[in-house]
C-alpha cells in the first residue's frame, strides 16, 4: 500500500489549517509571489517502506495559484539504486479531468545527490506551469521508480514558487 508522507508544511496544513501562518511562513514568502520551502527528512520507517507510487503532500496552494517554472528542488540523494520523483498536484478542474502527478515534473533523477538547485522541468518531460482552479489543491512528489533501499535521514527540499493574488 502507497504511503503517504507530508513535508513540514504539509504536517500543519493536513489538518484544514490554511491560515498564513500554515501556508508560508515570513521568511517563505515575498509580495504576491511565494516561495515555499518543503522538507522531507526520510524516517527509518520510512526510507524502508519507500516503493513506487508513494506520494509526498508538499504544500497546499489556494483557487487561481500558478507554480511557476522557477520552483527547484534539491536532495541528499535518497540512497536508493534508482530513483525518480514527479512533480505535480492534485487539481481536477473542478472534477473534470485527474490530478496530475507529474504536471510541473516528469520523473527526475532523485537517487543521487543533486546539492545545487534544479529545476523541476529536468525531468524526462519539460511540463509548462498550470492554472490551479480548486481550493486546497496539494503541490504533490510521487515516486516514479524506486530499485534498491532508501536512506533513512536523507532529505529532500522543494522551493515552490507560486504567484497568486490571494
Amino acid at each position: 500500500m502507497a504511503q503517504t508522507i507530508y513535508s513540514d508544511i504539509g504536517v500543519a496544513q493536513a489538518g484544514g489549517v490554511n491560515n498564513g501562518g500554515a501556508l508560508n511562513s515570513a521568511q517563505r514568502q515575498e509580495a504576491r509571489t511565494f516561495k515555499s520551502t518543503a522538507i522531507v527528512t526520510l524516517t527509518t520507517a520510512q526510507a524502508a517502506a519507500l516503493a513506487a507510487n508513494d506520494v509526498f503532500y508538499l504544500v497546499r496552494v489556494a483557487s487561481g495559484t500558478l507554480v511557476g517554472l522557477n520552483s527547484t528542488y534539491t536532495t541528499t540523494g535518497v540512497g536508493a539504486t534508482t530513483c525518480t520523483i514527479s512533480v505535480g498536484d492534485t487539481d481536477t478542474v473542478g472534477g473534470t479531468v485527474s490530478a496530475d502527478a507529474a504536471r510541473y515534473g516528469a520523473a527526475a533523477n532523485y537517487n543521487a545527490a543533486v546539492t545545487t538547485p534544479t529545476f523541476l522541468v529536468n525531468g524526462t518531460a519539460t511540463n509548462a506551469p498550470a492554472e490551479i482552479v480548486d481550493d486546497n489543491t496539494w503541490i504533490t512528489a510521487t515516486v516514479a521508480t524506486l530499485t534498491g533501499t532508501a536512506t533513512a535521514a536523507r532529505v529532500i527540499r522543494w522551493e515552490i514558487e507560486t504567484l497568486s493574488n490571494v
